[in-house]
C-alpha cells in the first residue's frame, strides 16, 4: 500500500471516528464503528507485511 493511500485511510477513519463522537446517538455510533473499522485496515495490513518480512521464504525445491 502506498504512503498516500495509507494516509487517506488513516485520515478518513479518524474523521469518521471523531464525527461519530461529535454526532452522538445511533448515527454517531454507526460512524464511530465505521471509523474504527477503517482505522484498523492499515493496522491489519501492517501486521501482514511484518509477518511476511519475518517468515523466510520456503526452501522447498520443485523437482
Amino acid at each position: 500500500m502506498s504512503d498516500l493511500r495509507l494516509l487517506a485511510f488513516v485520515l478518513s477513519g479518524g474523521f469518521l471516528f471523531l464525527g461519530g463522537i461529535w454526532l452522538g446517538g445511533d448515527y454517531g455510533l454507526a460512524l464511530l464503528l465505521l471509523g474504527l473499522v477503517v482505522l484498523l485496515v492499515p493496522v491489519v495490513l501492517a501486521c501482514i507485511s511484518l509477518i511476511r518480512w519475518l517468515v523466510p521464504p520456503s526452501q522447498s525445491s520443485h523437482e
